[in-house]
């Protein structure tokens, strides 16, 4: 009964009240089940999950589906200057800067072209990301460990980078 009642603490835990969870603690020895949560179910793994959620995309969207993430310039050119804000709109597209997307164009390099187009080389003023149309991003509970991998990033209107940040670190003489 000890280890049945870690095992129904451990299911009820409020970390996994958005999980699927099933536990079997079997006894080798005698070929029993010791404890069990849902031990006879059988769970939708996330990877299987990911497959299912591209799919729908695919079915709801299209195939040819491309997210748009709109950049405006709100302000004044005023010769070869621009004052006023620069505006992201972010659209959900989790491509962005995305390692996995190598072979799409720089997002950054993109804008600085576009705006060096309209003869502007010179900026006063500031980049404003809206992201305001989600209400939870990630779930506040997860792990660190889940968190600093690119699969616990959490779900946001603008995505960069994989929404990872990096940090080099360089240990060397202290002198």
């Amino acid at each position: 009964t000890d280890v049945q009642t870690a095992v129904d603490r451990f299911a009820a835990d409020s970390v996994l009240r958005y999980a699927s969870v099933g536990v079997e603690v079997y006894d080798i020895a005698k070929g029993t089940e010791v404890a069990g949560y849902r031990s006879t179910t059988a769970d939708i793994p996330a990877s299987n999950m990911k497959t299912i959620t591209c799919a729908t995309a695919i079915a709801s969207l299209g195939p040819d589906y491309r997210f748009v993430t709109p950049v405006k310039l709100i302000g004044h050119k005023h010769g070869h200057k621009f004052s006023g804000r620069i505006v992201v709109s972010g659209s959900g597209d989790p491509t962005i800067g995305s390692k996995y997307f190598a072979d799409r164009p720089d997002f950054v390099t993109t804008i600085v072209e576009r705006i060096a187009a309209q003869g502007i080389d010179k900026i006063d003023g500031e980049i404003v990301v809206e992201d305001c149309q989600m209400s939870e991003a990630y779930e506040v509970n997860w792990n660190l460990d889940d968190v600093a991998w690119d699969y616990g990033a959490g779900s946001f209107l603008f995505n960069y980078a994989d929404n990872c940040f990096r940090l080099p670190v360089e240990i060397g003489d202290s002198t």
